[in-house]
């Protein structure tokens, strides 16, 4: 086996489970992930020596590949809309005032109120 050769199997064994993983929470589709890993490895085996950095290469084609079937198969849409940002940020981040009505709102006394603020 070439030193090429041997750089893209050692890449497939270190990466392939950790990309396929990453595929498959991506997708949401076993097969998917599954046909984007082989591809990229497959298009790898073929390009050889032209990748300067296999590893990053091959991460960036396997998304890449995944994203075209699922604008193929219709499901980029549907897969965009379901996980868009939410349009009020999470309770974790709201604002000091927000905090303040919400202690209100729950029945926190005074004392305790008034410290907080």
């Amino acid at each position: 086996m070439t030193r090429i050769g041997s750089a893209i199997e050692r890449s497939y064994r270190e990466q392939r489970e950790k990309l396929w993983r990453a595929l498959l929470l991506f997708c949401g589709d076993r097969e998917i992930a599954s046909d984007a890993v082989a591809e990229a490895f497959a298009q790898l085996l073929r390009r050889g020596g032209a990748v300067r950095r296999p590893d990053r290469w091959v991460w960036r084609a396997a998304f890449s590949i995944a994203r075209g079937e699922l604008q193929r198969r219709g499901s980029w849409s549907t897969f965009m809309r379901e996980r868009t940002i939410p349009a009020r940020p999470p309770a974790l981040f709201a604002d000091a005032c927000d905090v303040r009505r919400r202690a209100t709102a729950r029945g926190v006394p005074g004392a305790t109120r008034r410290r907080r603020a």
